[in-house]
């Protein structure tokens, strides 16, 4: 279940990709797989930046939000498999629910262990529209940022579900994107279709845990400027949502 340095693969012939355990992914590494779906049994992957990358190479991402157990993955999913090709999203919540059953069979045992999982299947071909719609709604929002309404934000901002503080003392910024939305879209239609594009993008989710909603985004809030810093040039280099980039400077820009 523990990242590795490098770049592992283990591809299944005509049934998809599963890549495990990534923390350097390079997309063209994959260019010659079948590009059905691509998993990551790692940590905080489940993420529209991730999904920006992917989309060219696959169909379906299956990742987790939150940070995984030791154990990782239940491999027994692997059983499915057969001469017949499983699509992406059968094979989703094939590996979802064998994570979830697991993890819950764990913790009737061993109580001590027990942690937040989350485990989703997004829809990749989906995700353009979600992303447009998002870049729609914060152009909107990034229009009304001024000191007024700022503390609203910042309060509406401190309660997103976000992920990886409960395993570790880093704040990653990683927040659940429908709960973002709920919270700060202050019912705005176009907050409305942002949700429901994201939405359309996730296919198949289980957690145990409230407001995980599947996806998530990067909305760094209390973290030192470096790291703030980094993950907004990191944006840039992704070219992902430029209004939401641009409404995230304008916010710190406030402080």
């Amino acid at each position: 279940g523990g990242d590795t340095a490098e770049s592992d693969m283990a591809y299944v012939q005509d049934k998809g990709t599963l890549v495990v355990g990534i923390t350097n992914f390079e997309p063209m590494d994959y260019r010659d797989a079948s590009g059905e779906w691509i998993g990551f049994d790692a940590c905080l992957m489940s993420s529209l930046e991730v999904a920006s990358v992917l989309a060219p190479y696959a169909n379906y991402m299956i990742a987790s939000q939150e940070t995984e157990p030791g154990w990782g993955w239940n491999y027994d999913f692997l059983s499915e498999l057969s001469d017949e090709v499983i699509p992406g999203d059968v094979m989703g919540e094939y590996i979802v629910d064998s994570y979830m059953d697991y993890g819950e069979y764990v913790f009737d045992y061993y109580p001590n262990l027990y942690s937040d999982l989350t485990l989703s299947c997004i829809d990749l071909n989906a995700y353009a529209e979600a992303e447009e719609a998002l870049n729609d709604y914060f152009a909107e929002l990034d229009t009304s940022l001024d000191v007024q309404n700022y503390p609203r934000l910042v309060r509406n901002r401190a309660r997103v579900r976000d992920f990886g503080t409960y395993s570790s003392d880093m704040d990653y910024g990683m927040v659940d994107v429908l709960h973002l939305l709920e919270l700060v879209g202050n019912d705005s239609e176009a907050a409305q279709a942002a949700a429901e594009a994201v939405e359309n993008c996730i296919v198949y989710s289980g957690t145990n845990m409230d407001n995980a909603g599947g996806i998530s985004i990067c909305y760094p809030y209390q973290t030192d400027t470096d790291y703030r810093d980094a993950c907004i040039e990191m944006l840039y280099y992704l070219d992902f949502a430029p209004n939401y980039t641009r409404f995230l400077e304008d916010f710190y820009a406030i402080e």
